[in-house]
């Protein structure tokens, strides 16, 4: 097997790379060692386009989030993905608190942000009416925005194979040994030889980048735990809000969501495990009594799900974006965390650069597509509309999931599509059954059956994410 350039790493970063380099006349193979796309830091995030503020100045995380910011939501249109430019407050309640709101807004002046100012105690209290009354003041940066990650990375693989790209999940990469030209990149039970590797295996970087020569970085998990509160809560807080930032991150965040919940999170926890994703109670009361300094109001009891994610910290205090000194043909995009969903775009646009000019220019491909199908969803349209579809095709009259109201057709697009859903999360993160208050509880035996038979398995073999997480023991039913 043979391919021009191997991405490892299929999250918001690798995706991007995938699909830009797509347009070229080359062969591009992504791999990952996950069941699906998006399934590291890109599906455990605050969903946040940042405006840019925040990074350190002169930092790549500073260059990448201010031109990747600038290309979002051209991006999320072309690939019909939700974009909200909502803004974002951080919010100061004393003294020091607004000294760190001057340093945020003098480093967004450095950065180039425009449109940051800062708003005293009337103001803020006048667009986020739920907020805590002792506040004082405020950072506003209107331009900030919210998006879908998964279903970013999702569209951005789909347009990506729309262009011939391949993709391979469930592959770990096990071994990258060097070749007269190039490399080979043993993954699953396959191998590869080509002439470029870009490593964007988030967590794993480090490890990726140690195959081939002793990293002069190492990747710190930092995990973080989030609720998700139901639609009900949605209109709670208009803005991404923020507290002043410490030195393990930005801080609890409360903010609205594409969809319409309200995501509160995350915290900040060293650990030494990278796939510990699991909720403690500490973490879980650590994040509920910041979030109500903020917004002391806030109904915890409305919280359908909570969740953990882990950051990828790199040592080095920085991303690593880099042709990598001494590898010729070995790239990598490493320590990505946050701002890495805002500057994804604009990281693949100078990997992508660098790439093609090492490869010797190939030309690009005569016909390529920048959209991919539109997705229908149900739950938007207007009566006249979801009539013509269930006149033309019955499954769009088959509600599934009742709280997102989700219906049979829908579930059934993405399935077949390129990037399609092959597990029961796959299904979730594409079109949100098990999304809502019930987190599944009623639709879950119907979508198993669909995958079944769509896929042609019987239903024991539907996975809800991970090889071998079965839900069903052999000769079960639903």
């Amino acid at each position: 097997m043979k391919a021009d350039v191997v991405i490892i790493g299929a999250g918001i970063v690798g995706a991007s790379l995938a699909r830009k380099l797509s347009l070229y006349d080359i062969r591009v193979l992504l791999i990952d060692a996950s069941s699906d796309v998006a399934t590291g830091s890109t599906k455990a995030n605050t969903a946040l386009v940042h405006a840019g503020y925040d990074a350190v100045s002169h930092t790549l995380m500073a260059r990448f989030n201010r031109e990747g910011h600038a290309m979002y939501k051209d991006l999320c249109h072309l690939l019909d993905v939700p974009y909200k430019q909502i803004g974002s407050l951080v919010v100061a309640f004393n003294n020091e608190d607004e000294k760190q709101l001057q340093k945020l807004l003098d480093r967004g002046k450095t950065n180039g942000i425009k449109d940051l100012h800062l708003i005293d105690r009337n103001e803020v209290l006048n667009l986020e009416p739920a907020v805590n009354s002792s506040v004082r003041s405020a950072l506003y940066a209107p331009k900030a925005a919210i998006t879908g990650p998964w279903e970013l990375a999702t569209a951005l693989t789909e347009n990506a194979m729309d262009n011939g790209a391949e993709l391979s999940l469930n592959s770990p990469v096990t071994k990258i040994e060097k070749a007269l030209k190039g490399f080979v990149v043993t993954f699953g039970h396959s191998s590869v030889t080509t002439p470029v590797i870009v490593n964007c295996a988030g967590i794993e970087s480090d490890t990726i980048h140690a195959m081939l020569k002793k990293p002069d970085y190492t990747i710190i998990p930092r995990k973080g735990t989030y609720f998700l509160l139901d639609k009900k809560s949605g209109d709670h807080v208009k803005h991404f809000v923020f507290q002043t930032p410490s030195k393990l991150g930005k801080g609890v965040v409360c903010a609205p969501t594409v969809h319409g919940n309200l995501i509160i999170g995350p915290d900040a926890s060293q650990n030494n495990d990278k796939y510990d994703l699991s909720v403690t109670r500490d973490s879980m009361d650590t994040v509920r009594s910041v979030a109500l300094q903020s917004f002391p109001d806030l109904d915890f009891g409305m919280s359908i799900t909570e969740f953990a994610g882990v950051r990828a910290h790199s040592s080095s205090g920085d991303f690593v974006i880099r042709h990598v000194t001494g590898i010729p043909g070995f790239f990598e995009a490493g320590g990505i965390k946050s701002p890495g969903l805002t500057a994804a775009p604009a990281i693949a646009e100078f990997l992508s650069d660098q790439i093609i000019q090492y490869l010797g220019a190939p030309s690009l491909k005569l016909h390529v597509k920048t959209t991919r199908k539109p997705v229908i969803r149900f739950s938007g349209l207007s009566d006249a509309e979801k009539g013509m579809l269930i006149k033309a095709n019955p499954a769009w009259g088959h509600i599934v999931c009742r709280c997102e109201t989700v219906t049979e057709a829908e579930i059934v697009d993405s399935i077949h599509r390129f990037c399609g859903s092959k597990t029961v999360d796959g299904v979730k993160r594409r079109v949100r059954p098990g999304s809502g208050r019930c987190q599944g509880g009623f639709c879950l035996p119907k979508v198993i059956q669909i995958l079944a038979r769509e896929l042609k398995i019987p239903p024991e073999s539907v996975e809800k994410e991970l090889p071998g997480s079965w839900i069903l023991k052999k000769g079960g039913s639903v």
